[in-house]
């Protein structure tokens, strides 16, 4: 993977028993490591369309983490949610 096309690092999705509920995943750039979660909850709707409650959580660690700052790092879980809510949409026949 790569950041901005400036820095190149590795994504590794890690074995389920580090997500209880969904899935997680580890990203490791130079100055940076990132441990994320997805967890995904069934919600229960007396509805005909299925809804699953989607949260992303992240933590960062390493000298480009002081960098980025906690307020954007803070952004970062919305951004991946709407990007996800954005591909499953255009995905919907």
């Amino acid at each position: 993977m790569s950041v901005h096309n400036l820095l190149k690092g590795t994504l590794r999705y890690l074995p389920h028993s580090e997500a209880a509920e969904g899935v997680a995943m580890l990203i490791e750039i130079p100055g940076l490591t990132e441990f994320s979660t997805w967890n995904l909850r069934p919600l229960t709707h007396n509805t005909a369309t299925p809804t699953t409650e989607v949260t992303h959580r992240i933590q960062q660690r390493g000298p480009l983490a002081r960098l980025i700052g906690q307020h954007e790092a803070s952004l970062v879980p919305g951004k991946r949610l709407h990007r996800l809510a954005a591909l499953l949409e255009s995905a919907r026949i």
